[in-house]
């Protein structure tokens, strides 16, 4: 098994808290990048069916996130 460590500023953070607060009873969706100058995170819609059971984020944000990845 492999492990990923990385660290967030407080506002970063903070804002990971807001995101997950402001989803209120419903799944919070996001992506925590690496743009090569530190992380960036991204919040996603939860597009899930049963968004107060599960999560899910679009497929294009998806891959236009590792399509951005790939073009550095």
């Amino acid at each position: 098994m492999w492990g990923m460590t990385f660290r967030l500023s407080r506002q970063q953070y903070r804002q990971l808290v807001d995101w997950a607060y402001d989803a209120g009873n419903e799944e919070c969706c996001g992506l925590i990048l690496d743009d090569g100058a530190g992380m960036k995170l991204c919040l996603a819609p939860n597009v899930a069916a049963e968004p107060r059971a599960h999560f899910e984020i679009d497929p294009r944000l998806l891959i236009d996130a590792e399509r951005a990845a790939r073009a550095g």
